[in-house]
């Protein structure tokens, strides 16, 4: 194939002005090296949003006669141009019809061979009409959607409140379906094979409905829709598997869901191991019932003789299928017998995420379940998105993986070992510990002290979660390649608390007048008037509101606690009730 770039464009190019051209994976752009050089010269950083160029997916930087900006100018531009938008890449003319393919991490991954074979890909898909112009890549998906990945990477328990009709379950089901493999994929594109929806009943009491039980009648244990999930989950480590529990506290929570939050808190990583393991939700016995041959016994240990020997042979069995039909199937994993050795345990790749309505046909949520959670408030975006092309619950070419959405750590003491953005500063690592005045743990105090006095005061747990989500967001900056120092990571401090108060510590509180009214003698150690400037009586809340981080007309959807406590006061100070919840 010759590769200069006038035959590349006339392969490639559409009609559009700006030479760019649709394809199954995104855009691709024209350019030369003065676009990567005006990017590398920038002392404001990289703006996308008025460069269509830019955001494209593949990019081509021709070489001109007589080039004068030099090669290592151009990967500076490179650099800085993808650190925040991962999965791009630059096809670079270093000389006369002689490329480099660089990925987003400038990593040189190759040359003519594979740019002809690049090539004959995206002009096949263009051939086709394999366009998805409307299906984000995987990178802008994660960056839409930062806040729900943080919080599933700090733990695999979310709740997702708001009014009906704002698209709680919807999301779910568009992670599942971002996420699901080829071998995953229902043909009509409707229910990824990794998407649970648990519909909860009014009239769930206990975990019968949810873990199953044990028949008398029929002599064996009755799995159901969950636990066969989960069971299929371990048969794909490396891919996300999405429950949602849809209208979560139609029931009381506390009844129905109390064996798993109870083995949620069991998470741990064994003999410093990186799988994370839990306690069993399905005792072992039940599947050696399972698999077990009828009046056939070991000879040399007396016990029943198993007709399914492996986690593999009882997936097969609870779904009734065929080798034939195992396509993708994690081997190694499969071939182990967890289930008959320690029981269902809760999958680390298994993400249960519920959806949460308060109203009168609802029951309240305990601290005991919203300790627990990570909860996000969702009030849907503006009524005239409805009108919008964009199809979010459609499968794409680059699904997200575990690598993803793994929880990296488990408690506090991991982050202090093994974030590398904390055991690589002293000073970091002093701050996260509290040995100085002003650290992570002494933040969480200043909160405590203003929650005095009521039920709605943080311990360890809290601490806990707030730390590991802390890291989460470090290590995604060093990720993405910025320097971590002690001033940075505070900042980020400030995100994680402001995502702490919102998800944990503000949907715990609620009451009355007399709840949240400042003591005199606190008042008068703390220096709080009587009044605010527009007259109500200065309470907690808004002790907390000063507390909280607070955001600048520049940066509102930075800090969003602050706003949240603002609409808990007026709700006080018109009612004398306020809560979290809508």
């Amino acid at each position: 194939m010759e590769l200069t770039i006038a035959h590349i464009k006339e392969i490639l190019k559409d009609k559009n002005k700006d030479g760019s051209a649709e394809t199954l994976l995104g855009e691709i752009a024209f350019q030369n090296r003065d676009a990567l050089k005006s990017i590398a010269d920038s002392t404001k950083g990289v703006t996308r949003s008025n460069t269509k160029w830019r955001r494209c997916e593949y990019i081509f930087i021709e070489i001109r006669p007589e080039e004068t900006i030099s090669l290592d100018t151009c990967l500076k531009g490179w650099k800085a141009l993808a650190q925040s938008h991962g999965d791009q890449t630059l096809i670079l003319e270093e000389s006369y019809a002689n490329w480099s393919i660089y990925n987003y991490k400038s990593e040189i991954i190759g040359h003519n061979h594979e740019l002809e074979q690049l090539i004959k890909k995206l002009s096949e898909n263009r051939r086709q009409g394999n366009f998805k112009n409307n299906s984000p890549s995987k990178s802008s998906f994660i960056k839409q959607h930062r806040k729900y990945f943080s919080a599933l990477r700090t733990k695999p328990f979310m709740l997702l409140a708001g009014i009906s009709g704002t698209g709680k379950s919807r999301i779910v089901r568009e992670f599942a379906f971002k996420s699901c493999p080829k071998e995953l994929q229902d043909k009509d594109g409707t229910e990824p094979d990794n998407f649970c929806m648990i519909e909860v009943k009014p009239n769930w009491h206990d975990s019968t409905e949810l873990l199953g039980y044990w028949s008398n009648l029929n002599k064996r244990y009755m799995f159901t829709k969950f636990t066969k999930f989960l069971v299929k989950a371990k048969m794909y480590p490396n891919v996300p598997f999405f429950v949602c529990l849809d209208e979560m506290n139609l029931a009381p929570v506390e009844q129905y869901f109390a064996e798993f939050l109870s083995v949620l808190e069991t998470r741990t990583h064994p003999n410093n191991e990186k799988e994370i393991r839990t306690g069993s939700l399905v005792d072992k016995e039940y599947f050696r019932i399972f698999s077990a041959i009828e009046n056939t016994h070991n000879k040399e240990t007396g016990e029943p003789a198993l007709k399914y020997k492996n986690d593999k042979e009882i997936y097969q069995a609870l779904f009734g299928l065929k080798e034939a039909d195992l396509n993708g199937i994690d081997e190694t994993n499969a071939t182990k017998t967890t289930l008959l050795d320690t029981g269902l345990t809760l999958p680390e790749n298994v993400l249960v995420i519920g959806t949460v309505n308060m109203d009168d046909t609802t029951h309240q949520f305990s601290r005991k379940v919203i300790d627990r959670a990570m909860t996000i408030e969702m009030n849907g975006g503006a009524l005239t998105d409805i009108f919008s092309d964009k199809d979010d619950l459609t499968y794409t070419e680059k699904p997200l993986t575990m690598d993803d959405l793994h929880a990296e750590y488990i408690s506090a003491k991991e982050v202090i070992k093994n974030c590398s953005a904390v055991t690589g500063n002293e000073d970091i690592l002093k701050y996260i510990k509290g040995e100085t005045e002003d650290g992570l743990p002494q933040r969480l105090e200043e909160i405590n002290k203003a929650l005095y006095g009521t039920p709605f005061m943080v311990s360890y747990r809290v601490m806990n979660e707030l730390t590991i989500y802390l890291a989460v967001l470090l290590d995604k900056a060093k990720e993405d390649g910025q320097e971590i120092s002690l001033d940075v990571c505070k900042q980020f401090a400030n995100t994680a608390i402001d995502r702490i108060l919102l998800m944990k510590i503000l949907p715990r509180v609620e009451g009355d007048d007399e709840m949240f009214r400042i003591s005199e003698k606190e008042r008068t150690a703390y220096g709080f008037s009587d009044q605010a400037d527009d007259g109500h009586e200065i309470t907690k809340l808004d002790w907390l509101r000063q507390i909280a981080p607070q955001h600048t007309e520049d940066n509102k959807d930075s800090y969003m606690a602050v706003d949240k406590l603002s609409e808990m006061i007026e709700r006080l100070n018109r009612q004398s009730f306020t809560r979290f919840w809508p």
